[in-house]
């Protein structure tokens, strides 16, 4: 179950440190997770069973993670703003 979530919080990090360099990047992680769901609601429909409900550990620890992401866009700021003054 835990699987499932990688992608998302992957895709919503890099979003967050890489948007200050390229604003494209937000609609492509838009469309990048609209598409997973898709995916992933097509599986569960046809292929898979019914999901096992997860531990409410897991859901703290990603929704922790997930409000912590105004730091990857914080240090993806600084860091993108410092190469073009360097540059």
């Amino acid at each position: 179950m835990g699987f499932d979530y990688v992608y998302l919080i992957k895709t919503t990090l890099y979003t967050c440190f890489y948007i200050s360099l390229q604003p494209i990047i937000v609609v492509m992680a838009i469309i990048g997770i609209i598409l997973y769901f898709l995916a992933a609601k097509y599986a569960l429909y046809f292929w898979c069973q019914r999901p096992k409900p997860s531990s409410s550990f897991l859901y703290n620890i990603l929704n922790r993670i997930l409000l912590l992401s105004f730091l990857a866009y914080v240090i993806g700021n600084i860091t993108w703003t410092y190469i073009a003054c360097v540059s």
